[in-house]
């Protein structure tokens, strides 16, 4: 920054300080919540004032007068809290935030006015570049559960614009209370919401009851079975939380370890303690370490891969444990360390992994430069073994690749590469724009876009995609966050499921290629289901089904008789009662496994028996799976002693499809609802379909 101008900007904060901060109380009477706080009296404005806005003076000459952006963020992150109401979508909320903004700049310029057009010019250039990014849209809001006290608040603070910048919009939710009982109710408590990522910090910022002790440095000296012991104790009360967020919730879940890191505005008084405790709190690290990877395992083990660990200790590389625990600023309550500032950026590619790449696809990629280096028809390439590795990994954790490439199809030839061609179930190689061969594809494996990625070293080609596909996002191979995105994202997916993506999709084109073949020599439907070799098998939803069988009834919408929806924690209810049943059904045929294809819940709890859910996907639709599911439904009459099935179908803008399933099983309508009496004639599956 010219000095001239960041001088000419301090003096005239500094010089008005206090004024400064009495006249921001306008930004804050926008918020209904906080008159009330700043009070009717001059002398309750004024303390609320400095309470509040003489930090954010600070900030202010810190990024406006000194250009560190770090500033910038801490104050974008004070009014995000100001402006945060529970209950407001991320759209809303940043539409307030730029609204606060908005008034804060004109607050300043109108104080300011006796200062210099340079200094006015120049805080307003700053106030407007940051409008413009608050001012793009919300692409996608992420529900986020925080799990733990004002570390989080640090965390937000510095979240706000990264996430805004890559159009992820932050919807937050906090439950800080340090009573691990309490804790678990407050998670109980929000068992019907969704969240997209759970953010759990127990030992951080004194949050564990307990651990703080341990680090005094009158305890440096004490023994190993004295600390075992405490920490055993700080677990009792974090395992049961751990476990309320990983039974109820889906989403990723992520527990920190302890980096152990120690605070102080004083550097001389930090370095003596950091000094006085070395040994101890790299005992504490370790062991926290491993309790936490065998509780995690555990979670895992009784649940389905979805929690992991957030590794603070990794971020011990970047800084000295000193500098991690500097604070940015300390007045009153606003204490911000460089140690929050870290943890928001490993944040940020959780969130832009999530918000951008978890649960896309298809990748679509290119290939010279991206998947090789080098063009193929020019010469020798050297493989990416690295890139390829980590694409061969997420198509077997199920996700499916592509080709996008301008060249010569006869050049193009995989050996010395990880891939193969195999490995993607699309490719359009041809010397027009990259751009043509998104609807190829969409027709092709029958995709929507905005479920694909794109991939290319070309900021051209990534350009015409983005602008004819403004729902793709697209990545540039060349930037070394892009990879790490896609290794989190593999991380992410946990197991790999229960069928090959990428061969179902050569085995649908198979079998569509034999049915029309059939169809056309000889149209009788029977003989050609029957020469498919069609097998079904049907069970009851054992502990590792239930996050799959969640997301098979939240993703159908074609065939879902009531258009359902539920939570990984109703469903493990549901699983756990002795009143209901979760049945599951996987298909396959002569060409190969098509997975699990059909949901169906069973309520045993009335005088009938009620069937809340009834999903199954569109790839088996004329196959008889439905009158399958439903015989085993109708066998638990005779199993329960009750006298009748009750059916819903429930008309959305998609179900159509399986509006007359009711009807073709025997059930009878009755007041608006479908009705099958015990004893009344059954309807076998069809004799093409062998039922396991």
């Amino acid at each position: 920054m010219n000095g001239g101008v960041g001088s000419e900007v301090r003096e005239a904060l500094t010089a008005q300080k206090d004024a400064l901060a009495e006249a921001l109380l306008e930004t804050v009477r926008l918020v209904p919540r906080m008159r009330d706080e700043i009070g009717a009296s001059p002398e309750s404005a004024a303390e609320f004032a400095r309470r509040e806005h003489l930090s954010l003076i600070d900030y202010f000459i810190r990024w406006l007068a000194d250009g560190d952006e770090v500033f910038r963020t801490l104050y974008l992150g004070e009014r995000a809290k100001m402006a945060y109401l529970p209950g407001d979508d991320a759209q809303t909320r940043n539409d307030f935030i730029r609204r606060l903004v908005t008034s804060d700049r004109d607050v300043l310029l109108r104080s300011l006015g006796e200062a210099s057009q340079v200094s006015c010019a120049h805080i307003a250039a700053a106030f407007d570049a940051l409008i413009e990014t608050l001012s793009l849209p919300v692409r996608k809001e992420l529900r986020v559960l925080f799990v733990g006290d004002c570390l989080y608040l640090d965390v937000t603070a510095f979240l706000t614009g990264k996430t805004l910048e890559m159009g992820v919009g932050l919807a937050p939710h906090f439950l800080t209370d340090k009573n691990p009982a309490k804790l678990v109710a407050g998670v109980k408590a929000l068992r019907d919401e969704k969240f997209d990522a759970v953010f759990y910090s127990p030992f951080t910022y004194e949050f564990a009851h307990g651990f703080t002790d341990i680090l005094r440095v009158r305890n440096a000296l004490k023994g190993a079975d004295w600390r075992k012991q405490r920490i055993d104790q700080i677990f009792e009360g974090v395992a049961p939380v751990a476990g309320a967020l990983a039974s109820t919730f889906a989403a990723p879940v992520f527990i920190h370890n302890a980096a152990v890191i120690l605070r102080d505005e004083t550097t001389r008084s930090l370095a003596l303690k950091h000094a006085l405790t070395a040994r101890l709190r790299e005992s504490v690290r370790k062991e926290i370490d491993a309790r936490l990877d065998a509780l995690i395992a555990g979670l895992n083990e009784n649940t389905f891969p979805h929690v992991h660990k957030f590794d603070e200790c990794a971020l011990r590389a970047r800084a000295s444990d000193s500098e991690l625990g500097r604070y940015f600023h300390v007045y009153g309550l606003q204490h911000p360390a460089r140690f929050g500032a870290e943890v928001a950026g490993e944040y940020d590619l959780i969130l832009e992994t999530l918000g951008n790449l978890h649960g896309k696809k298809l990748i679509v990629c290119d290939l010279d430069n991206t998947l090789w280096d080098g063009v193929i028809g020019e010469g020798a390439v050297s493989h990416f073994a690295d890139r390829q590795h980590l694409l061969a990994r997420l198509k077997k954790k199920g996700v499916l690749l592509a080709v996008a490439s301008k060249n010569d199809p006869k050049n193009v030839h995989w050996t010395g590469g990880v891939l193969s061609e195999d490995d993607f179930v699309y490719s359009y190689i041809a010397w027009t724009p990259k751009v043509a061969a998104f609807s190829a594809i969409q027709q092709s494996l029958n995709l929507k876009t905005k479920d694909f990625i794109f991939i290319d070293d070309r900021a051209d080609e990534r350009a015409m995609v983005e602008d004819a596909h403004p729902e793709i996002f697209c990545y540039d191979p060349t930037v070394e966050r892009t990879w790490r995105a896609f290794a989190l994202w593999e991380q992410l997916l946990g197991d790999e499921p229960d069928m090959d993506r990428t061969q179902m999709y050569h085995d649908r084109a198979k079998r569509e290629a034999f049915t029309a073949e059939q169809t056309a020599d000889a149209p009788d439907e029977s003989a050609m289901f029957a020469s498919l070799g069609l097998r079904i098998r049907i069970w009851e939803a054992g502990k590792k089904d239930i996050a799959r069988a969640t997301e098979l009834i939240n993703r159908t919408n074609q065939f879902n008789m009531q258009g359902s929806r539920t939570t990984f924690a109703q469903m493990n209810e549901w699983r756990d009662s002795k009143d209901h049943r979760i049945y599951l059904a996987s298909m396959a045929d002569r060409f190969g496994d098509m997975g699990v294809i059909s949901v169906l819940v069973a309520d045993l709890t009335g005088e009938a028996v009620e069937i809340p859910i009834f999903v199954l996907s569109c790839r088996v639709f004329g196959y008889g799976a439905e009158q399958a599911m439903l015989n085993v439904v109708k066998k638990t009459l005779d199993e329960t002693g009750k006298g009748a099935i009750v059916g819903r179908y429930i008309e959305t803008m998609a179900n159509a499809p399986c509006k007359a399933v009711y009807a073709e099983n025997n059930f009878e309508e009755r007041d608006g609802v479908w009705v099958y009496e015990k004893g009344a004639a059954p309807i076998e599956a069809p004799s093409w379909l062998a039922v396991e």
